[in-house]
């Protein structure tokens, strides 16, 4: 989810921030988010609304849950208290999808525990079996078509290590909810206008 916010934020400002992700995991419970064990984007979101977000330098990762760090009148060397005033679920549909992605990339959640999705290297992803629930948070960033197969482009938070460079591409044309029912919850904040 950060990345996305990362990225309208530097659209629309021309400043690229790297946010806290921990920040998130310990301040945002009050929310409705349970830390490490996950969390909604309109949660996510709506904390940011109120409190604002640091930058990744100021509270960085521990990948732990951990308690707030940082008192709430402090929060504003990343994206301040009332830079995001809202936030809307995209229609559940690929052209909904890429419609958005025209402006800005988007959180999405996916099924992320297929097996073979966890051993992702390379080419367009594709499995019978990537039909569960969704219990992943990745950001959309583009689509194309390779040698007549269409795909979106995705960046996922597992690190550069994995995937392509920590991307992978994920077939675009499946009915329902799309391939590992990546249409289903699809997110987009709202910035005030620059």
């Amino acid at each position: 989810m950060d990345g996305a916010l990362e990225a309208q934020y530097a659209i629309a400002t021309g400043k690229l921030l790297s946010l806290s992700e921990q920040q998130l995991i310990d301040c945002s419970s009050s929310y409705g988010n349970e830390g490490c064990s996950g969390g909604l984007m309109e949660n996510a979101y709506t904390y940011i609304k109120s409190a604002g977000l640091d930058q990744e330098s100021t509270y960085p990762y521990i990948a732990k849950n951990n308690a707030c760090q940082v008192p709430l009148e402090k929060r504003s060397d990343g994206i301040p208290a009332g830079e995001v005033t809202g936030f809307h679920m995209l229609d559940q549909t690929e052209q909904g999808l890429m419609k958005a992605l025209a402006d800005a990339p988007v959180s999405i959640a996916m099924y992320a525990s297929d097996p073979d999705f966890r051993f992702y290297q390379s080419g367009v992803y594709s499995s019978k079996t990537c039909h569960g629930r969704i219990d992943h948070g990745v950001v959309a960033v583009g689509y194309g078509t390779e040698n007549g197969e269409d795909y979106f482009v995705i960046r996922n938070s597992w690190g550069s290590s994995w995937g392509q460079d920590g991307y992978f591409y994920l077939k675009r044309g499946v009915s329902g909810y799309g391939e590992c029912n990546i249409l289903e919850y699809m997110c987009v904040a709202t910035l005030k206008s620059h």
